[in-house]
């Protein structure tokens, strides 16, 4: 067991020895995959479609008001978007943002306006052939046309989100000017910290050091887990569990809980986001719609 130990300790020294960069070098802006044919997806949107996260935030009014200098960036970055794309980009923005989404707003202010107005003629009627009056009749008819039109429009909304995201979260970050275009032979040193260590023989990576100690196993994963992907064992499965034990034990002694280490805040949040484009029309449909949702949320 002692040997175990060690051995595991000397993993982890090593596997900190080897992520140490002595050579601090500028970033490179990294040229991305090649266009594909392909339907265009964003793995980010879908995670929050799931409810499992909330709508990234992107700053497009920069990209508005500073449509060339965007355009530059995407230019400079060789990657899925092109300096086109950046108009359609926002085109489609405004027509979600400032004509779908606005007039979704206002329909549903005048529903709201004509929802009033025939409980108002019902009380004042006494319910008594409410129906055979006119403004009744043509209330009814204008909040039935109302309800038709949002319809649509709530299927509009979706779409043109959808396509929104999907394109606008592949625009690049923004970088320094200094920073150089190409790959990583266009990189350059900004600074050396300390000194590099030279060995007399070929030192072994930190993954080919962990399976000659049987501590990771990282081949004929795939069927499992995916590609790219390791298993601690023996030793270090129980190393990490140590490390998280220690890590938990020393929070509550600083009494410094988060509300995200109780379960329930993280599946209450889930439901949150699943109900985000849900629109009940009573206390029945709510509570239905609750339960649906909850029901869908996978037990792991």
């Amino acid at each position: 067991m002692a040997s175990s130990v060690r051995a595991a300790s000397r993993f982890c020294s090593l596997c900190l020895f080897t992520s140490l960069r002595h050579n601090v070098s500028s970033a490179v802006r990294r040229p991305c995959r090649p266009c594909s044919s392909r339907p265009v997806r964003s793995s980010l949107y879908e995670h929050v479609l799931e409810g499992y996260s909330h709508k990234p935030k992107l700053d497009m009014r920069r990209v508005c008001e500073e449509t060339d200098a965007v355009k530059e960036e995407v230019e400079d970055r060789k990657g899925d978007l092109r300096a086109a794309d950046v108009g359609v980009i926002i085109a489609v923005w405004k027509e979600f943002q400032q004509k779908v989404q606005k007039e979704i707003s206002d329909l549903e202010t005048r529903k709201n306006v004509i929802s009033a107005k025939v409980r108002a003629l019902v009380v004042s009627r006494r319910n008594n052939n409410v129906q055979y009056f006119e403004e009744y009749t043509s209330a009814r008819e204008e909040g039935r046309a109302i309800r038709e039109k949002l319809s649509r429009l709530y299927v509009q909304e979706g779409e043109l989100e959808k396509q929104h995201y999907c394109h606008a979260l592949k625009l690049p970050n923004r970088t320094h000017p200094s920073v150089p275009i190409g790959n990583e032979s266009q990189a350059s040193v900004v600074e050396l910290v300390g000194q590099k260590l030279e060995f007399d023989f070929k030192p072994k990576g930190h993954l080919q050091i962990g399976e000659n100690l049987d501590i990771v196993r990282q081949r004929r994963l795939a069927h499992v887990s995916g590609h790219r992907s390791y298993y601690l064992r023996g030793v270090g499965a129980r190393l990490q569990f140590a490390l998280q034990n220690y890590t938990m034990d020393l929070l509550q002694k600083r009494v410094c809980i988060s509300p995200d280490l109780n379960p329930i805040e993280n599946l209450w949040g889930i439901v949150k986001r699943k109900m985000r484009d849900t629109r009940p029309n009573n206390a029945d449909d709510l509570k239905a719609a609750i339960k649906a949702t909850w029901a869908s949320i996978p037990p792991q």
